[in-house]
């Protein structure tokens, strides 16, 4: 092109000039962090206001009446401990037991693994369990609460001990103790608290009971393994993953000893486990809180999004590993499940409780963030820079 000669500039390269203008003035207001900050923001609003329409709009727990004679989940898992306690085999008695209440038993999973079966039957009778869950909750908030004292305060810290204490106080009631989910929830924080501390073995410890009394706590070990191998901890990497292949072996030799006992006769859950439940499941299960329960569903979708924004904001390796446990859980949660396991939330609960502690500061800092006016000069240089550089182009 001849120097003396000037671009034609077209109908379609005025609009480029133009979007580029109105992109500058848009954005040199904002610093990079505070782009983030504002999206963050929307993002937690968009969340709450998902969760709030689900919550008014479907009860996601609606009201169940017991027809005559109908027993509970509970009562099933109390007459197999009994059974095994009597000195039965645990399958013999599981099989028994799942026929007589009319449950489902064509799948694996509708068997529990025996671990609760076998420590409960060891112990002479259903108070001295729930003792032992009630001195391992006491130990586990003793642990926790310091650790968040000494984190973020006493404010922040009496929030989440309130929200941990309803996350954990299913363990006094009569027949809870038979939930194995919340034998394990508390086995995972307990163990978050040993790795905070530096006490690799029992953190490793106490997440592979978890692992064996729930298989569902598989999300929480594939984290801590993940997160030991990160951080070169070479020993502890070795026990998180000697542990892991134990459960699997563990796993196939319970699913062998459950395909020997079927029978035509055992029906398979009507419905699969896979229901995608998406935001309706994810806040059924948050609610398995003791003070959430007492509230409008419409307060879990505000507490859940606040619980994972602490979480975002809790830049530690404890957080990293909470942090990502729960959104494993969420996002499981969202496609696997039925209506009637809400208890599943006995494993996230508690560390749901871990975030709301952080949310506080959070929300200061993202508020801060985004309300705190940007230096003028920074803002002016930018759009000139900005409208020089669309006006090079033209």
């Amino acid at each position: 092109m001849r120097s003396g000669l000037r671009p034609v500039r077209t109908p379609w390269v005025r609009a480029q000039d133009a979007r580029g203008l109105w992109r500058a003035h848009l954005v040199t207001g904002l610093t990079d962090r505070r782009v983030r900050v504002c999206l963050c923001l929307f993002a937690l609003l968009g969340a709450m206001a998902v969760g709030v329409a689900v919550a008014v709009t479907r009860d996601p727990n609606p009201p169940f009446i017991a027809p005559p004679g109908a027993t509970s989940d509970l009562d099933f898992y109390g007459h197999v401990v009994a059974r095994v306690r009597a000195g039965a085999s645990y399958y013999e008695a599981a099989h028994a037991e799942l026929r007589w209440h009319g449950y489902p038993s064509r799948s694996v999973f509708n068997w529990r693994t025996p671990v609760y079966a076998w420590v409960f039957g060891a112990l002479p009778d259903e108070s001295c369990c729930r003792a032992l869950l009630c001195v391992a909750v006491l130990v586990t908030l003793a642990l926790n609460c310091s650790d968040m004292l000494c984190e973020v305060g006493l404010v922040p810290a009496s929030i989440g001990g309130v929200f941990l204490i309803g996350a954990t106080a299913w363990c006094v009631g009569r027949q809870d103790y038979l939930f194995t989910e919340l034998w394990a929830g508390m086995f995972i924080i307990l163990s978050l608290a040993c790795l905070h501390r530096g006490w690799g073995a029992l953190g490793v410890a106490f997440g592979l009971f978890a692992l064996f009394f729930r298989e569902l706590s598989v999300p929480y070990v594939l984290v801590a393994l993940t997160s030991s191998w990160q951080g070169r901890r070479r020993g502890e990497t070795m026990a998180w993953a000697a542990g892991f292949l134990a459960f699997i072996a563990f796993m196939v030799a319970h699913a062998q000893a459950v395909e020997a006992r079927l029978t035509p006769a055992d029906q398979p859950l009507l419905g699969g486990w896979v229901r995608f439940g998406g935001v309706q499941f994810i806040l059924t299960t948050s609610q398995a809180n003791v003070f959430l329960m007492c509230l409008p569903l419409w307060c879990t979708a505000v507490y859940v999004p606040l619980a994972v924004a602490g979480l975002m904001w809790w830049h530690t390796p404890d957080g990293q590993r909470v942090g990502a446990t729960i959104a494993m859980y969420l996002a499981v949660f969202a496609v696997v499940g039925a209506p009637f396991n809400f208890y599943w939330g006995f494993l996230t609960a508690p560390l749901l409780a871990l975030g709301i502690v952080h949310a506080p500061r959070a929300l200061s800092d993202l508020l801060t963030t985004a309300l705190k006016p940007a230096p003028a000069g920074a803002c002016s240089d930018g759009k000139r820079g900005t409208e020089r550089n669309v006006m090079e182009k033209s």
